[in-house]
């Protein structure tokens, strides 16, 4: 399976649905087991769920609207373009992505499997999670998802570890302790999870029922909702439509939400939209971004100053330094602290190597890399000593040697690997250095070092 480093990408006409509360999960399931009738939906059983679970409170949205981003993201599951999507596949993938911190994640991914209830998995309702769970955010994330015979591999190797007393079951602790303590497992949840909660701007169409809300108000998401009500609601009866619609509304937004961001960091006041240096009144972002209707907004921003860029001083001082690290890269990797010939501890901390002296107690730090560490490795030779750091990096990660005494790089070695360097070890001489990729074959590299 291999470890994931970084943070999911995801596709724009699910980003309405991202960092949704543990209520409006449970209320989604719920209504799937009143509505549905069976675990393949249809377009319209689809956005009744969602509708269902009060998403449009929680999103701010009226039901038109989330009715337009239901049909939308439906799209985005049915792959093969029949009018089906596995209902298992989309309430993992949901929760996935949700405002769920990891146990309640898991719990809720352990229980849409449990068929029988038994509060154990068998091999085969272990394979099935891993296949609807995985092959959901794949779609979420528009990657390739795995194959089948690379999916029941992992879930037979997934099955066999997690198995630890041999019953030939999965207890919910046993689907937990796996999920949680296994390195892998943990960092592929930590990639989808908390994901960057956007908001959306939407100017007014013609049609209401093909556009996302004006705003997407993100401090609702993490909060709870009222209860469930069954309703049945009509959708349009273009599905591609809507979702080409929010695609380019989302899009849009973005790209406007930038542009007020440059805005405001450049004193323009009032909410106006418009780059740098441009007077309040020249922009049109500002009407969707304020709420406010029509040209009232024009008024409003016409009463403030405008002020020019200021000046830079050229006499302020500049430069900052690193005085104290604190916390410790333990969460996606595995045997990265060590100790020196003068027994200071080597550590990673994001993208800084730290070393850390007890008596008295400070630290060094090495800042040559440009991203997060993601290996680490020490070799000690005749009282010398020389550590080994690789990064994330999509084109041509680094590994970075460097002398833990004196800070000095000693070597940069960046002509191989892809995505990122998961794993550095040195020959028991130090004479040979061996690096992992994080590409789909984890290419192998070995350095002969002088």
């Amino acid at each position: 399976m291999g470890q994931r480093l970084g943070k999911a990408a995801y596709v724009p006409e699910v980003k309405p649905f991202l960092n949704l509360p543990e209520k409006q999960i449970y209320l989604l399931w719920e209504a799937f087991n009143n509505i549905a009738a069976g675990f393949g939906l249809g377009p319209e059983e689809f956005t009744d769920i969602c509708l269902a679970a009060e998403l449009p409170n929680v999103l701010g949205l009226t039901e038109n609207r989330v009715a337009a981003a239901a049909a939308a993201v439906f799209t985005v599951f049915d792959t093969d373009e029949n009018d089906l999507v596995d209902a298992l596949e989309f309430l993992a993938a949901f929760a996935m992505c949700s405002g769920m911190d990891f146990a309640k994640k898991i719990e809720f991914a352990f229980n849409c499997y449990d068929f029988d209830e038994s509060g154990e998995l068998s091999v085969d309702e272990m394979t099935l999670s891993f296949r609807s769970t995985l092959l959901g955010m794949a779609k979420l994330t528009a990657e390739e998802p795995p194959s089948e015979a690379k999916l029941e591999e992992l879930a037979n190797y997934a099955f066999q570890k997690a198995d630890r007393n041999a019953d030939n079951k999965i207890s919910k602790q046993e689907f937990r302790d796996y999920c949680i303590f296994e390195p892998d497992v943990r960092s592929w949840l930590n990639f989808y999870h908390d994901p960057e909660d956007v908001a959306v701007d939407a100017e007014e169409l013609d049609d209401d029922d093909l556009v996302l809300e004006g705003q997407f108000a993100s401090s609702p998401r993490r909060g709870g909702g009222g209860a469930m009500k069954k309703k049945s609601h009509s959708r349009h009866p273009s599905l591609v439509a809507a979702a080409a619609a929010a695609a380019a509304v989302a899009e849009e937004a973005t790209g406007r939400e930038a542009a007020g961001a440059a805005g405001a960091a450049r004193g323009v006041g009032g909410g106006g939209g418009g780059g740098g240096g441009a007077k309040p009144g020249e922009g049109s972002g500002a009407a969707a971004s304020s709420g406010l209707a029509g040209g009232e907004w024009r008024e409003r921003a016409a009463q403030v100053a405008w002020h020019p860029l200021p000046a830079i001083r050229p006499e302020a001082p500049g430069g900052q330094s690193l005085e104290w690290v604190h916390g410790y890269n333990s969460a996606v990797m595995r045997n990265n602290l060590r100790y020196t010939s003068l027994h200071h501890v080597v550590y990673p901390a994001a993208g800084v190597g730290v070393v850390l002296a007890k008596d008295p107690l400070s630290q060094r730090h090495y800042v040559e890399h440009t991203d997060d560490i993601t290996a680490l490795a020490v070799h000690i030779e005749k009282g010398r000593n020389i550590v080994a750091t690789g990064q994330v990096g999509e084109v041509q990660p680094k590994v970075c040697l460097w002398d833990p005494d004196t800070m000095e790089t000693l070597c940069t070695i960046d002509d191989f690997h892809e995505g990122a360097i998961v794993h550095i070890a040195f020959s028991p001489n130090g004479r040979s250095l061996v690096t992992v990729g994080q590409d789909a074959e984890h290419m192998v590299a070995v350095y002969e070092l002088e």
